[in-house]
């Protein structure tokens, strides 16, 4: 069969006026949406979520930043703008806030619909962080006038603008205060406690100390006396003569060290912390007090023994410092809680940079607890998914390091922190690849840019070698976050290179993956008949000649003069009857039924897009085959064409279900809503519409075998014709 000529055709409408460029020959392919026959399964093939797009932001609460000739908005999952693009700037959304400010220069605070949640005005609006990037959903507004600031939640003012620091001391508390007064505090911000003249300081490994109030790392409030008996039963007990402490058996009453100590702040000092207690000591002669750590039997395991040192319980250790001067870090010594010294972190400051990892305060190093290692040339070290992501100073290269195993991964010249199971990578050049927790790496080709630094929220910004922007679904998965891009929200440039892509392959016979261009492009604009003939032709040149009738008639149903819809009908039924002709009966093997498959939803899929764009009533057009070509009722064996008809109807019903079920796997939403999954991604919106399909395909195979039996052909019935969907 002769191949049919490009049916390409030039419209003239808001997307292609004084925006298509001169074709330019042998284009790659860039942009595969796998919704037909996709040919390639790499993890990192281009999956475009959005495309076209003018937004370059990480997605946030399900929105993303846009900007246009100079102002920001925000767009939706389905690339459509959902706050107009009107302000001078905007940040992202945290917690369903973001801080904008319009065009004469006020600030205010707006929800995800676009509501004004604080109304603009002579305000300096910025987040509070948990950790640098990491946005709290907390704002402190500054009062340009005043100077002060107050504290926010996004919803409401918390406080008034009284203050001149407002910061996080430890997430959730926010510390307040005002120079040369006594006018501070700080706010647990999820409880909206206030605690006047306090501070929030970690304590150990339990949570966060308040006074004499504890609180988990949470900010919910902890019963301190959860905390006065031992894993073994011991307790810090007070003698009601001396009034002095010592410890017992709290079961038997049996007293393991004498009643002969001191506590500050009896609530908080009585409780055990990773098997070990504080108490100071009462009748030091050479001292007022002597600082004593006990264990749960009531061993001391270490005792202050110099003037001016002191010491203190933290998570992991007993640290033991120069109270005189505590900035000589040469000085700092740290002791287990079996009372043994810790040498190798001796004369170093380390600070916490998560779960049993620490950092030195003044040198490039790094301390494992786990695997007790000290790991040298570790510069900003930054914590993500238990992997951590730091420069080299002596190279100036970046390194990643899996706190568990210890494992690195590197060099890159460059690292993020990972997000979503991923993190954004440079490695010899290249500068679009991705590295797993297991070091596995991720590469998109070379015509793609990667615009972000982390995955968010399912997807990365990127753009295409022709500078269109759009979002990428993460390659790992996306997690039931879903994009699904309504028609007509691509831009003209976008637009154009699509098209152009798209007639450069079926010019080059790769009419499988222009054919999966042709059908975004189908579900973008669908009041254009350019692009659904060419899909059209390109399943003529594919030998799907039914599929291409059906598109045809599809297509001569909405633009019934079309000539070049009516010769590729003409010529696919001229196709089919020579097949029958020759009495050649094709057998589909396992794959092209597979591909068929997707190619009748494809069809359906856009079908109903028509009929809704146009206004068109009634049961949405099914695309699985009618018989409305001319074909001899006797040329098909044992039964003509009632069985042609009922066989591309069980078809249709078998697809659908499929389709719905998966072979019993499902899909939940962000939303909650259950729906089936498929391998082509039929999104949660189509879920109801493609039910009503099915339904319909088994109510035509009904009536068509009760009307074959009426002409006295009998049709044995399908399965499918029953079939049920269970949710």
């Amino acid at each position: 069969m002769a191949i049919l000529p490009h049916l390409f055709i030039i419209i003239e409408n808001q997307y292609l006026k004084n925006t298509i460029k001169p074709i330019s020959i042998m284009r790659r392919l860039i942009f595969l949406v796998a919704m037909c026959l996709c040919i390639f399964a790499q993890a990192t093939n281009p999956e475009w979520a959005l495309y076209g797009v003018n937004a370059t932001r990480p997605f946030k609460n399900g929105r993303a930043l846009a900007r246009k000739d100079g102002q920001s908005g925000f767009i939706d999952s389905h690339g459509k703008p959902v706050i107009p693009i009107q302000f001078r700037s905007a940040s992202d959304f945290s917690r369903n806030a973001a801080t904008v400010t319009t065009v004469d220069g006020r600030q205010g605070i707006i929800d995800t619909n676009g509501k004004f949640i604080l109304e603009p005005g002579n305000y300096d609006i910025s987040y509070l962080e948990i950790e640098p990037d990491v946005k709290s959903g907390y704002f402190k507004v500054k009062n340009k006038e005043t100077g002060k600031y107050a504290l926010s939640d996004g919803q409401r003012f918390l406080t008034d603008f009284i203050y001149d620091y407002v910061d996080f001391r430890r997430y959730p508390f926010v510390d307040l205060s005002s120079r040369g007064s006594s006018q501070r505090g700080v706010m647990n911000v999820l409880t909206m406690e206030y605690f006047p003249k306090e501070y929030a300081v970690e304590y150990g490994n339990l949570g966060i100390k308040v006074g004499n109030r504890l609180f988990s790392f949470d900010g919910e409030p902890l019963n301190v006396k959860d905390y006065y008996i031992s894993s073994n039963g011991s307790e810090v007990f007070q003698d009601k003569i001396s009034k002095l402490y010592g410890i017992r058996n709290s079961r038997t009453g049996a007293v393991l060290t004498p009643a002969k100590y001191k506590l500050y702040q009896p609530k908080i000092y009585s409780m055990w912390r990773n098997g070990v207690v504080e108490m100071y000591d009462s009748i030091s002669p050479e001292m007022k007090s002597v600082y004593v750590v006990f264990d749960e039997n009531g061993k001391e395991i270490y005792r202050q023994s110099q003037k001016n040192i002191t010491a203190n319980v933290e998570s992991e250790w007993v640290k033991v410092y120069d109270i005189s001067n505590f900035s000589d870090y040469s000085k700092h010594k740290y002791y287990d809680f079996k009372g043994n010294e810790i040498k190798e972190l001796a004369g170093q400051f380390w600070l916490p940079v998560g779960e049993g990892i620490y950092r030195s305060a003044t040198n490039d190093l790094l301390y494992l607890r786990n695997s007790n290692k000290i790991l040298n040339n570790v510069s900003t070290p930054q914590l993500s998914d238990g992997m951590i992501t730091y420069r080299n100073p002596s190279n100036n290269m970046y390194y990643i390091l899996n706190s568990k195993t210890a494992k690195i991964m590197g060099p890159f010249s460059q690292a993020w922190r990972f997000s979503e199971g991923l993190a954004h990578v440079e490695k010899n050049g290249v500068k679009n690849m991705f590295i797993d927790r297991n070091g596995n790496e991720y590469r998109y080709p070379d015509n793609i840019r990667i615009n972000d630094i982390m995955f968010s929220e399912g997807v990365i910004a990127a753009s295409d070698r022709n500078g269109a922007d759009g979002y990428l679904y993460n390659p790992l998965g996306h997690e039931g976050w879903v994009y699904n891009q309504t028609e007509g929200q691509i831009d003209s440039y976008a637009m154009g290179n699509l098209i152009n892509e798209a007639r450069t392959l079926f010019d080059q016979k790769k009419y499988a993956q222009a054919m999966d261009i042709y059908y975004r492009l189908m579900m973008l604009v669908p009041d254009e008949p350019a692009s659904f003939l060419n899909y059209a032709a390109c399943l003529y040149n594919l030998g799907y000649y039914d599929q291409a009738i059906t598109a045809a008639e599809v297509a001569l149903e909405h633009w019934p003069d079309n000539t070049d819809a009516s010769h590729l009908r003409q010529i696919s039924i001229a196709a089919i009857k020579e097949e029958k002709a020759r009495a050649e009966q094709q057998q589909n093997t396992d794959a092209q039924r597979s591909s068929s498959s997707l190619i009748w939803d494809a069809l359906g899929n856009f079908a109903n897009t028509l009929m809704q764009m146009s206004g068109v009533q009634g049961t949405p057009y099914q695309s699985a085959g009618f018989g409305s070509y001319d074909v001899d009722a006797g040329s098909t064996a044992g039964g003509g064409n009632y069985l042609t008809m009922y066989r591309n109807w069980e078809r249709r019903a078998e697809q659908c279900y499929n389709s719905l079920t998966n072979l019993g796997s499902s899909v939940t939403s962000r939303t909650g809503k259950k729906s089936g999954a498929s391998g082509h991604r039929v999104s949660s919106g189509n879920y109801v519409q493609m039910k009503r399909t099915f339904r319909e395909a088994q109510r035509e195979m009904r009536n068509l075998r009760h009307k074959a039996n009426q002409a006295g052909v009998n049709i044995q019935k399908s399965r499918w014709e029953d079939a049920t969907v269970g949710y």
